[in-house]
């Protein structure tokens, strides 16, 4: 199992160097946007974790519904409501991503949709102010 800095060092490099799942209007799961933004499919910080067979899931769901540009929810979970049992992400993750509670994602997940905290090639001073924050709590 990774631990939480683990997780949100692998956040931060990976989003250093990939697009994140939003378009100005909010975040998604699972992005699939125009070819000529260049956005062709794009996860946001809890979807990159998710099982292979939950991001097969979330895409047969975008193409029954003809909305290839957003999904927010998956079996009635969505990051963005108040942290409850009933709000868990944890049967979605893979193995390695297990056991970390509600609350870091949420916190994983608004570092990832903030734009205020990303630039072209990484976090911005107040990104970086957040991530060692983060560190701060959950590396103990």
């Amino acid at each position: 199992m990774k631990t939480k800095l683990e997780i949100i060092d692998e956040t931060v490099a990976y989003y250093s160097t990939h697009k994140r799942a939003t378009d100005g209007r909010g975040c998604f799961y699972l992005y699939i946007g125009d070819e000529d933004v260049g956005a062709i499919e794009t996860q946001c910080a809890v979807g990159r974790c998710f099982t292979d067979k939950t991001k097969h899931s979330i895409r047969q769901a975008l193409k029954l519904t003809n909305n290839m540009q957003s999904f927010t929810h998956i079996d009635g979970f969505n990051i963005k409501d108040s942290c409850s049992n009933e709000n868990n992400p944890e049967p979605f993750l893979k193995e390695e991503y297990k056991g970390h509670g509600v609350k870091f994602w949420r916190d994983l997940q608004k570092l990832h949709d903030n734009g205020n905290f990303w630039h072209n090639n990484g976090l911005t001073e107040r990104g970086q102010n957040i991530v060692d924050r983060m560190k701060e709590n959950y590396g103990s």
